[in-house]
């Protein structure tokens, strides 16, 4: 079980949820209150039970074979998300991967880091070392659309206008820290990499210029956004474009592991879709509840969480793929309960950052 280094600077109170053998913060308060954090101020976020890897040697030649997007022109200093694959073309992680000049570092996905470091070891030879950061290191993020200001106080102003996916390496009182601008919600966001002792003071600092945010609240604004939770998301039957994920993955590379089966995916159009719905009503619908079209049952909810921005629930639905569009009316039904749906062309918010000027 992976547990968050920083647990013993949360506040008492705070609620905690096991998420894929992650040990993770859910709520540390008012759950609208850190939602509202993320959407309209600064939220700050525990991200230290999270694997980071570190590989060093031929990295270039082992990221082409792995990754489902092209690592060639990934530059020193910059960042990019994507998949790795087993050979079935099924999700062993979410990465980020953060390129130096003399060694790469993988951020993974909740409780996925093992499996991945298995995957890259069967792959790598003698020419790459992989080494885990667990528990030495650890990440906590920033996001908003006033985190330019919390973290340009803390740190440096200067830094906080970087181009979308770029990382720096900072020396902070003789001790390197990684400073990349990317997120998860599609606010501003800010990423904070470094030895854990670091870690725990910045967050210390950040806390007076944030609002601690939990998972829940993150979830919420990930899902508003699509970006993919695959401890939710990537269940039962459901692979890389049924979940509609495949803009992680570059078609046009021409080799990497996993690729055949999902360019089979790609091609089968008759095959069910992740499809976003929102509704109104009292109480969470749990997985499963039935999605119809007049008395037909064409799928079945997979994810459903409530949007205090938008004052009502967002559900993720497996589908036909034939009506997987926008803007359709379907019913929900969840045993004597019926409840009518739209569905909903992504993002479902706007995030508030789009309109906000980094000052």
């Amino acid at each position: 079980m992976s547990i968050s280094t920083l647990t013993p600077l949360h506040p008492g109170g705070t609620e905690y949820r096991d998420l894929a053998g992650t040990r993770v913060p859910w709520q540390f308060g008012d759950y609208a209150a850190e939602y509202h954090a993320i959407r309209n101020s600064t939220a700050l976020l525990d991200h230290s039970a999270i694997g980071l890897t570190k590989l060093t040697g031929d990295v270039t030649k082992l990221l082409q074979r792995v990754l489902a997007r092209d690592a060639e022109f990934l530059t020193p200093e910059r960042c990019m998300m994507t998949l790795i694959l087993a050979d079935d073309g099924s999700v062993i992680d979410l990465v980020t991967v953060y390129s130096f000049d003399d060694y790469v570092l993988l951020e993974s996905s909740h409780g996925r880091h093992h499996d991945m470091r298995k995957h890259l070891a069967a792959h790598a030879g003698d020419d790459v070392e992989i080494t885990a950061l667990d528990g030495e290191w650890a990440m906590l993020g920033v996001e908003g659309p006033y985190s330019w200001g919390a973290v340009g106080r803390v740190l440096d102003p200067a830094i906080t206008a970087l181009p979308y996916e770029s990382v720096l390496e900072i020396d902070r009182d003789g001790t390197s820290l990684i400073f990349s601008r990317s997120g998860f919600s599609g606010e501003y966001g800010y990423k904070l990499i470094a030895p854990s002792p670091m870690i725990s003071q910045l967050w210390d600092a950040l806390r007076i210029e944030a609002t601690p945010v939990g998972q829940r609240a993150l979830e919420t604004a990930m899902l508003e956004v699509r970006q993919p939770v695959l401890h939710r998301e990537m269940v039962d039957d459901v692979n890389v474009v049924t979940s509609g994920i495949q803009w992680l993955v570059d078609p046009t590379k021409s080799d990497f592991i996993g690729r055949a089966p999902v360019m089979e995916q790609l091609a089968d159009a008759t095959a069910p879709r992740l499809l976003g719905l929102g509704w109104t009503g009292d109480d969470e619908l749990p997985g499963g509840t039935e999605v119809l079209a007049g008395d037909t049952v064409i799928g079945h909810l997979k994810v459903s969480v409530y949007s205090p921005g938008l004052a009502k629930w967002l559900g993720l639905a497996m589908i036909d793929g034939r009506l997987a569009a926008p803007d359709l009316t379907f019913d929900l039904r969840a045993g004597e309960r019926r409840f009518e749906a739209t569905s909903l062309s992504s993002p479902y918010v706007i995030p508030t950052s789009w309109t906000i000027p980094i000052l």
